[in-house]
């Protein structure tokens, strides 16, 4: 079936991956190496770590990769090899991966590989792996033996060996994958792109030679040579610099110039140059890098500045189109915010925490498969999650904790499942999660009281949203998980349904009802008719379809129109995505769009090329990344980058384009478009089953457009008040 281009020319993204290749995704790793220590750690501690493997014939090359938290003295096969010292310019030495030619010390037979570890304070570890060509010989692993002390040379027959002990592998806590040259990433699904500069901005002895490749040329003083380098957009990588050996050269990134220049993520990162090897700077996300060159050579040379990206690899097969350019920036600034996001699992952010948390999965997930459709990264999280909460507990058995330890974010888990179930049709998956998402709905019964309200008795962290009132256990967190528990048991009944298990499905059924009934017995209020006078609570209350016609017209007239009290009150563009879909929820679209021009469109206005962890239209225009406001803290801290801030995408998708999956893999869906002040509004949205097209114009007084359905999908197409329901494959006048 053929699909007009939505866009003839690049669409308004500034990702620089998109248009590239997809490819298959598996998961094997490059190197799984793990820190390794013994299982006692103490300051100003020595270890000695050993490992041993075969080999039939002496390698042609080997090389060891090696570092330790904090120092390490090398050997191998009883030759001392290197090892690593203090730095007076760099408390975090850990960082440099040592890199060793070694195959001439290697012979057939048993090899082994000794490591003295110095702990001088804090956490402890030793990582090395060593590999010939694209074969890897050893790495660090619990099988390794450990022992107290130092043996230089072999070890005498009262030497006691107990079994090394793992901290996890290098993107574990926290080391965080902060390593400048180790050998690969720990995920073949990732790849990398080298990326330019786009310029350098209040340069001091640093000239530009090109563009291309980031080439500078470096003219010493008697003050260090500086630059600012600007990237153009957000990108998460590292900065990689090339300079003559001896050279010393320090680097602060930043998501902003300020971040770059005055906190840079991270710390400022200090690096001697060496003859073949790149200076790398940790894995994070960033925008502009401060770099300077303070001596090493008294004579002009060249430097070379450039980024590599580390991403994973997806196409755009939801597209977005309108009348208005800012909208269609905001959808496609919404995709790239959720794409950095994707990364060994899908995390929060990509500079910080990096990290799994499944309230914003629930977000960026959805954001996830309207746009790419994936499959892999989303299931591998999403089971990552539940097994975290589960500690290797029976999937039958309740799990030991919350997810993410947050009462709220099991409820995510629930919704987040039924939100891939119903997009991306994976029933094998779904399947596989039965007795774990019963599990989960058990222990999430075990937070209720007997008058069936939220009243955290796990002892979870009733946390909701980072605004005042909302991340402490009190009404305002209670009454937002209570709605989100009604949510996560209807969109349970959907998946039991689907897996053709009654019995579950009518209990979900059941106890939705019986929250949802203590909610409007003991959580409304009978003189306003909402449940709080803020919009988190009353947002999700109409996201869970809990309230009734009245309570929804109470709401909006008391919490969401324009010059309502509760604007006043902050919400993180976490929340303010369920403000988007509970507007709408409440016939109030029109509005909801503006309100997403405003504030999403506001973040763009002020330099934006991601979606922010925290924003009010309220807060500084000026060094705006000053003054932002989320964790509890204040500045650089906050994220330029967060999964959960990607919601509106989703939203223009389902309720502006109107493109909504009521069944497993859009089997069932609803069409309904809404123009709103849009003249015209066109977009595909990914099926498994092949792609949905909708093109929408203003014709007179009334909307025109079709829906082009592959087969396998049967809609609802809704369009000025009338409807009717069709089946793929085809193309289908709306009515």
């Amino acid at each position: 079936m053929h699909y007009p281009p939505i866009y003839r020319h690049h669409p308004p993204t500034v990702d620089p991956t998109y248009g590239m290749k997809a490819v298959k995704i598996t998961q094997s790793p490059i190197l799984k190496a793990d820190w390794i220590w013994s299982k006692q750690v103490s300051d100003n501690q020595y270890v000695t770590l050993r490992g041993r493997f075969n080999l039939k014939h002496t390698p042609r090359t080997a090389t060891c990769y090696v570092t330790a938290d904090n120092f390490f003295t090398l050997y191998v096969n009883g030759k001392k090899v290197g090892e690593s010292v203090p730095d007076p310019k760099n408390d975090s030495v850990w960082e440099i991966v040592h890199h060793y030619q070694i195959h001439s010390l290697l012979k057939p037979g048993v090899n082994t590989v000794t490591v003295v570890g110095n702990n001088t304070a804090g956490a402890a570890g030793v990582l090395l792996a060593i590999t010939s060509g694209n074969k890897t010989l050893i790495t660090t692993n619990p099988n390794w033996k450990v022992t107290q002390g130092t043996i230089q040379q072999g070890a005498s027959a009262q030497t006691i060996w107990e079994q090394a002990v793992s901290e996890g592998d290098e993107m574990t806590s926290p080391w965080n994958g902060n390593l400048q040259g180790w050998p690969g990433i720990a995920a073949t699904y990732l790849k990398r792109k080298s990326f330019n500069p786009v310029g350098f901005i209040n340069s001091q002895g640093v000239s530009v030679r090109s563009l291309r490749g980031g080439r500078v040329e470096v003219t010493p003083g008697a003050t260090p040579s500086s630059t600012l380098v600007d990237f153009g957009e957000e990108v998460a990588g590292r900065i990689q610099i090339t300079a003559p050996p001896g050279e010393h050269v320090s680097v602060g990134t930043g998501e902003s110039e300020g971040e770059a220049l005055h906190g840079p993520w991270g710390g400022v990162h200090t690096f001697t140059a060496r003859k073949g090897v790149p200076m790398e700077t940790p894995w994070s996300a960033f925008r502009y890098a401060k770099v300077t060159f303070s001596g090493g050579t008294n004579k002009p040379y060249q430097a070379d500045i450039l980024t590599q990206l580390k991403y994973y690899p997806v196409q755009y097969l939801g597209a977005f189109r309108s009348s208005s350019s800012l909208l269609n920036k905001i959808w496609y600034t919404g995709a790239y915010t959720a794409h950095l996001c994707m990364q060994e699992d899908i995390w929060d952010a990509p500079k910080r925490d990096r990290a799994r948390w499944m309230g914003d999965l629930q977000v960026s997930g959805r954001v996830i498969d309207d746009v790419f459709l994936d499959h892999f990264l989303m299931e591998q999280t999403m089971a990552r999650l539940r097994a975290d909460a589960q500690g290797n507990r029976p999937p039958m058995e309740n799990p030991v904790s919350h997810v993410n330890g947050i009462p709220g974010y099991s409820a995510a888990w629930v919704v987040g499942l039924a939100d891939f179930t119903k997009r991306v049709g994976d029933m094998k998956y779904l399947k596989s999660q039965h007795d774990l998402l019963i599990s989960m709905l058990r222990y999430m019964r075990t937070d209720l009281n007997s008058d069936n309200l939220y009243s955290d008795l796990t002892g979870g962290w009733s946390y909701t949203d980072w605004s005042p009132g909302f991340s402490t256990y009190d009404s305002l967190t209670r009454t937002a998980t209570q709605m989100y528990y009604i949510k996560a048991f209807k969109d349970a009944a959907f998946m039991f349904n689907a897996m053709h298990d009654d019995v579950n499905a009518a209990k979900s059924k059941m106890w939705a009802q019986k929250l949802t009934d203590a909610a409007q017995k003991y959580l409304i209020d009978d003189d306003t008719k909402t449940f709080s006078d803020r919009r988190q609570d009353n947002a999700m209350a109409v996201f869970a379809d809990a309230t009734t016609p009245e309570e929804n017209s109470a709401i909006y007239q008391r919490d969401f129109q324009p010059d309502s009290p509760a604007w006043n009150q902050t919400a993180t563009p976490y929340y303010n995505n369920y403000v988007l879909f509970a507007m709408s929820g409440m016939g109030h679209t029109p509005a909801a769009l503006k309100f997403a021009k405003d504030y999403w469109g506001g973040m763009i206005k002020e330099g934006a090329t991601t979606f922010w962890e925290g924003y009010d239209l309220s807060w500084p225009k000026v060094h705006p990344h000053k003054y932002l406001q989320a964790d509890n803290l204040t500045g650089y801290y906050v994220s330029l980058c967060h999964g959960w801030s990607s919601g509106v995408t989703a939203w223009l998708t389902e309720r502006i384009l109107g493109v909504e999956s009521e069944g497993v893999g859009y089997a069932q869906t609803n069409i309904s478009p809404n123009l709103c002040d849009l003249s015209w509004v066109k977009g595909n949205v990914p099926t498994p089953h092949g792609l949905i097209q909708v093109d929408v114009k203003k014709m007179g007084n009334r909307d025109v457009g079709y829906a082009i359905l592959p087969e396998g999908v049967t809609a609802k197409l809704t369009l000025n008040g009338k409807s009717k329901t069709v089946s793929g494959p085809g193309r289908f006048e709306l009515p």
